[in-house]
């Protein structure tokens, strides 16, 4: 750790820098359900608040009863920062921020309040850096470090559009620690906590060494024994615990009658399960969760923030195994390119530009043909990747 010193300074300042320059719409979501939390008391019922309030009431115009759509922990652990913070809030600011952000977003009214609401995300970042460090073998340790310190998916998804997926990031790299200290079972109780921000990684808890039945068993009973005390709540049962998001999994698929499809993630998955099961240590563990994440990137329309769940793994593979570079290199590419075709607030308004590469293209009919030819790019490569580069764990 003591050669990266400088390096983790200097990360440490570009952070610092980045956390004001943008504040992006879905900064709102979960900091309003992590205030009700915190400020309100109420914890087991805040998913319940909007939908309790008049039709015409303005937050409920504004968005609607189906806002709090991720599981609990995405709204307990902002709120527990927030309540540690409070003292420093700077509140009239917080609440035109959830009533009206467009008059107050770019303000200076909100550096501060900007910083209260991402600096958490320092402890997640931090702690990942550790932990990848620890993971790392002593001759990538290096390379690994200087790779998460200046990670550009990280630096856009935590500290400009300002999600809270650092924080399912850390979990699971604690998850994947334990399993490399011989104690799988504590790494799929973690795993099933991690998925408490966001189910996905439920989807690795076949991939850890020891009884994948265990294993399985007990990620999701640590995420179903965070899930139990909101299981009574309509709001809930209604936007969070099958939230639509989910359904992104099984839009790839292949007709085989007019109603039943092969869907193809879950068909990709359980061919790396049983390969798993044939050869373990084909991939090292980091491998084999690395491949879960580009499998479901290859086949699904997925979010700019989630492709922060496969770089731990990601950057461990770089860099302890060479030949992986230029096609883990080609992915950044095409992931950026891919951020360039949603809308505006994620990629070109951060640079305060008024355009829309989506819209022009579509002047010309080609903006679906553009980001399709990248998806496939991107599928080709990841196909490449997990089938021609060859390495031991």
């Amino acid at each position: 750790m003591k050669p990266l010193l400088p390096w983790i300074i200097l990360g440490l300042v570009i952070r610092l820098a980045l956390i004001p320059a943008y504040v992006h719409p879905d900064l709102k979501g979960f900091n309003f359900g992590a205030y009700l939390i915190s400020q309100q008391g109420q914890l087991l019922t805040f998913y319940d608040y909007l939908s309790s309030l008049p039709a015409g009431h303005q937050l409920v115009r504004q968005y609607h009863p189906d806002l709090f759509i991720y599981p609990p922990l995405a709204y307990l652990t902002p709120a527990l920062f927030m309540k540690l913070l409070s003292p420093f809030y700077p509140w009239p600011v917080f609440n035109q921020f959830i009533f009206d952000a467009g008059n107050v977003a770019s303000s200076s009214h909100m550096i501060l309040l900007t910083y209260l609401l991402k600096i958490p995300y320092l402890l997640a970042d931090f702690l990942s850096l550790w932990l990848i460090i620890k993971l790392a073998d002593a001759k990538s340790r290096q390379w690994a470090g200087l790779l998460w310190i200046f990670n550009p998916v990280t630096l856009y998804s935590t500290y400009l559009i300002g999600q809270f997926d650092i924080y399912l990031v850390a979990a699971v790299l604690l998850a994947l620690y334990f399993s490399s200290d011989s104690r799988p079972r504590l790494a799929a109780i973690t795993l099933g906590l991690a998925a408490a921000f966001k189910p996905f990684p439920l989807f690795f808890l076949p991939f850890l060494p020891g009884s994948k039945v265990k294993n399985v068993a007990l990620g999701l009973a640590a995420y179903l024994l965070v899930l139990l005390p909101y299981l009574p709540s309509p709001g809930f049962r209604s936007y969070a615990l099958l939230a639509s998001q989910s359904e992104k999994i099984q839009f790839a698929k292949v007709m085989v009658s007019a109603s039943q499809y092969l869907p193809l993630f879950f068909v990709g998955l359980i061919f790396l399960v049983w390969k798993h099961r044939q050869n373990p240590t084909a991939f090292p563990i980091y491998g084999w969760l690395a491949a879960v994440c580009l499998l479901f990137y290859s086949l699904s329309h997925w979010h700019p923030q989630w492709f922060i769940w496969a770089t731990p793994f990601l950057t461990l593979w770089a860099a302890a195994h060479p030949p992986v570079r230029v096609p883990l290199l080609a992915l950044l590419g095409l992931y950026f390119l891919l951020g360039l075709t949603f809308e505006p607030s994620l990629n070109f308004q951060i640079l305060r530009l008024n355009f829309s590469l989506a819209a022009w293209l579509d002047n010309y009919h080609m903006a679906d043909y553009f980001a399709s030819a990248l998806r496939g790019a991107f599928a080709a490569t990841t196909l490449f990747l997990l089938t021609s580069v060859k390495h031991r764990s």
